[in-house]
């Protein structure tokens, strides 16, 4: 028996349809290329799969847990750390549970989890037995008053109700008050059926090694007979890479004519350059980090770290906002405490910028200081240095409280 307890089964006659039936699980028609897009389908293109990946960064993130003051706030020990850091459910690592959710809201609208309860609350179990995430196809989102409630069903045909208390909800960009928007259903739907068109185009290109640029003509009349041993024989002899080259043997008078078609003149690689292009605006992702374009220019900025601060601030705060907003008010509603994702992660591997930045943060040169030398070698989980701070005021000419230059006092 599961250690959590089911709901009462309501309206248990709905039935949801998931993205693995072969239609549009958007209940759209297919996109205008004619390939109909869901998120299986976009996930074998590559540019998708690429901006995702580099959006799920975000999983990475330390998620600190704080506690307001008087003063401010402090870093504190919670008991939600683990759930958010290291392991959501026994079933998922934090990291999993985190990439699970970004990929569903980029490619459904909705990442949607399950806050599982305790059976008994206690000072070391205040609220939350697991974080389990859902099905974004077997959930349907409907509201009851002022409040939204979630009706999800389970692989063996069993629904059951929640609260939205009880879900951790992140909708993609332009929430309705239901749902957010799918990114691959309104901003990348036709360059993602573009793509799905010309992938299998290009399959069929070249998988057909038998170099369908030319035809073989003849000044007589073949009969049906002869014209399909003659194309059998031909693609037997001659599909495959490695039998790509091998020269024909003509009889019966054959002649070989030449098409002249090459992915050049159909612009294939042209139409494949453009969808990359198309799907990476719609994410948000510049197309220099999935390798798309050799040059930093045009997005953001002229150089790497330009482009990286660019994608930071422009794609990834976003959807950092509506995670911690989301968290806050389920997980520490009422309490004086709240997440904070850590985006100074990203210095870590550049240690030039690293570097540079704890240089000003303790009070370098040109710099007011806004932390202790210990502070950094905390955060580089460094043991504490008793004369670390001492010696930091002596260079850096400061007299924060509780130091003096005073000789006297020395």
């Amino acid at each position: 028996m599961n250690d959590w307890a089911l709901p009462a089964i309501q309206n248990s006659t709905s039935v949801y349809q998931t993205a693995d039936s072969g239609t549009d699980f958007f209940n759209l028609p297919s996109s205008p290329a004619g390939i109909a897009v869901t998120d299986n389908t976009a996930m074998t293109i590559s540019a998708v799969y690429s901006c995702i990946e580099k959006i799920a960064v975000i999983a990475s993130l330390p998620k600190h847990i704080y506690e307001k003051t008087s003063e401010g706030r402090q870093r504190v020990d919670h008991q939600y750390w683990d759930f958010l850091n290291t392991e959501a459910a026994p079933a998922w690592t934090a990291s999993s549970f985190w990439e699970r959710m970004i990929t569903m809201m980029l490619l459904r609208g909705d990442g949607l989890a399950e806050i599982v309860r305790p059976f008994s609350k206690s000072d070391t179990n205040p609220g939350v037995a697991k974080l389990v995430p859902l099905n974004r196809a077997a959930v349907w989102i409907y509201q009851e008053g002022s409040y939204l409630k979630y009706r999800v069903t389970h692989t063996n045909g069993k629904t059951y109700v929640l609260d939205q208390s009880d879900v951790l909800h992140f909708p993609g960009f332009s929430f309705n008050g239901f749902h957010g928007m799918s990114v691959i259903q309104h901003a990348a739907r036709t360059g993602v059926g573009i793509a799905l068109a010309a992938s299998q185009y290009s399959a069929e290109f070249f998988g057909n090694n038998a170099r369908p640029d030319y035809v073989l003509a003849t000044d007589g009349t073949l009969t049906k007979d002869q014209t399909i041993a003659t194309r059998e024989a031909i693609d037997a002899q001659h599909r495959g890479v490695g039998n790509r080259f091998k020269p024909l043997v003509l009889q019966g008078g054959l002649k070989v004519m030449p098409l002249n078609m090459t992915p050049g003149d159909s612009q294939l690689l042209e139409t494949r350059k453009f969808s990359v292009i198309d799907v990476c605006m719609a994410f948000g992702v510049p197309p220099q980090l999935i390798g798309a374009q050799d040059s930093t220019a045009g997005w953001a900025g002229s150089s790497l770290e330009q482009l990286n601060l660019g994608f930071t601030k422009y794609t990834l705060r976003g959807h950092i906002a509506r995670f911690t907003q989301e968290i806050n008010r389920k997980l520490f509603k009422n309490t004086p405490y709240f997440c904070e994702f850590n985006l100074d992660a990203f210095l870590e591997g550049d240690s030039a910028s690293q570097a540079a930045y704890f240089s000003k943060a303790v009070g370098g040169p040109g710099s007011q200081g806004w932390m202790t030398v210990n502070e950094v070698r905390k955060i580089k989980n460094m043991p504490a240095d008793d004369n670390a701070d001492f010696d930091s005021v002596i260079q850096s000419g400061t007299q924060p409280q509780g130091f003096s230059n005073d000789p006297a006092t020395l």
